[in-house]
């Protein structure tokens, strides 16, 4: 994951800048701060790991993550970059919102339908109204 993320922050630079002139914040900046996040994470995740075996294992270590979860999960995410701009953010966001949390926790569906409608318009409303960002309408046109 390092790597991917440091990947993905050199291609970020090479985004160009806005052709609007002077603008708060350009096209890089979103990608940048994404990709900063993900190389400390994944520098954090490292140290986890390297730390997790020098030490015994307890008791309270979480269960090993299952590949299907991850398979479906990818599936997933692979229908929403695909169906983005045809439905637009809102609807294509919350389908996928919903139809992870679902996958993975079914027990609670009205609280991942609420996380699915908040997530969707809190990032919305950043994007909109802080980044100054237009999203895809899609089909809400």
């Amino acid at each position: 994951m390092l790597l991917f993320a440091l990947a993905y922050l050199l291609t970020a630079f090479f985004i160009p800048e806005s052709s609007f002139g002077d603008v708060a914040v350009g096209p890089k900046a979103v990608p940048v701060a994404i990709g900063v996040a993900m190389g400390m994470a994944s520098v954090a995740l490292l140290i986890r790991g390297l730390r997790a075996t020098t030490e015994a294992p307890s008791e309270d270590d979480a269960p090993p993550q299952d590949l299907r979860k991850l398979a479906v999960v990818a599936l997933l995410l692979l229908g929403y970059i695909l169906v983005f701009v045809p439905l637009g953010y809102a609807i294509s966001t919350t389908l996928f919102m919903m139809g992870a949390t679902t996958y993975l926790d079914r027990e609670h569906l009205l609280r991942n339908a609420i996380y699915a409608v908040v997530f969707s318009a809190v990032v919305y409303s950043i994007f909109v109204f802080v980044f100054g960002v237009q999203l895809p309408a899609g089909i809400l046109g």
